[in-house]
C-alpha cells in the first residue's frame, strides 16, 4: 500500500522545520526548542492517531508506531534537557 499524502507531507514538513532550526545559526536555544517541538508533536500526534484507529496498520504495525513515537518523545526530552542546561550554564557564565 502506498503512503497517504498526508503522512507524507507531515514528514516532509518535520524535516523542513528541523532543516530551518539547524541553519539559523543566530540562536542555538530557538534551534533546540524547534527541535524539541516538532518532536514533541511527532509523538503526540502519532499517540493520537493510535488512540483514533486512524492508522490502517494491524497490530505489529501499530507497535512499530508506539515504538517509534516513544523514541522520537525521549529524544525530546533530552533536547529539552540540553535547552535548559544550556540556558542555565549561560546564565551563570560557565
Amino acid at each position: 500500500m502506498p503512503p497517504k499524502p498526508c503522512a507524507s507531507s507531515a514528514v516532509i514538513i518535520f524535516a523542513y522545520g528541523l532543516l530551518l532550526g539547524a541553519l539559523n545559526q543566530r540562536s542555538v536555544r530557538a534551534a533546540g526548542i524547534m527541535a524539541t517541538t516538532l518532536d514533541l508533536v511527532w509523538s503526540l500526534g502519532s499517540y493520537g492517531l493510535l488512540l483514533a484507529q486512524a492508522l490502517p496498520v494491524n497490530v505489529t504495525g501499530s507497535w512499530v508506531v508506539l515504538i517509534v513515537a516513544d523514541v522520537v518523545l525521549i529524544f525530546a526530552l533530552v533536547q529539552l534537557y540540553g535547552v535548559w542546561r544550556w540556558r542555565r550554564l549561560k546564565q551563570t557564565g560557565n
